[in-house]
């Protein structure tokens, strides 16, 4: 083994899309995590000074959006952009919502309506956490259709084959 030089890991790549007035605001974010199943809430990691963090505080909920194949592009300049400065609702189509006011990524192999929980600081960001309300896939969704993105060495991937079902150890080395 050697030593990893980095802080980050490689994890999903979901967008996370809040929404200001009628205007989607697409961010990407790799800090992200499930935390509870029944319930199902989410998390993701953000800065306070970020505009996402105050749209997500003044509307209290958010989706998020996991990135396919053809949709990197697009989460690429998302996350380039800041949606301070500049209007980010055209770089996705978007579809409404069911149980939220923040619009969903048509084309998104995965999406999660979520509502504003808590939070909890960290020194240089805090985890945003969200009750999932809805979950919506894209019919015929496969593995291989989600990118898997690392912060460092600045690259996507995109999850491979099925290597094994879950169990198939039966809980012996």
């Amino acid at each position: 083994m050697i030593e990893w030089k980095s802080s980050q890991f490689p994890v999903p790549y979901p967008l996370v899309v809040v929404v200001s007035g009628n205007s989607p605001n697409p961010s990407t974010y790799i800090f992200y995590g499930q935390f509870n199943e029944h319930p199902p809430v989410i998390g993701i990691g953000i800065k306070k000074k970020r505009h996402t963090y105050k749209l997500i505080k003044e509307t209290g909920d958010f989706t998020v959006n996991f990135v396919g194949r053809d949709m990197l592009r697009g989460a690429d300049a998302a996350g380039m952009v800041s949606g301070r400065r500049a209007d980010k609702s055209n770089f996705f189509p978007w579809t409404a919502s069911s149980t939220i006011k923040a619009p969903i990524i048509e084309t998104a192999p995965l999406a999660l309506e979520a509502v504003y929980l808590q939070e909890v600081q960290f020194t240089d960001h805090l985890i945003i956490l969200g009750e999932v309300k809805k979950i919506w896939a894209k019919e015929g969704v496969k593995p291989q259709d989600f990118i898997l993105a690392t912060y460092r060495p600045m690259a996507y991937f995109v999850l491979g084959e099925k290597i094994q079902d879950w169990g198939f150890s039966g809980g012996k080395p």
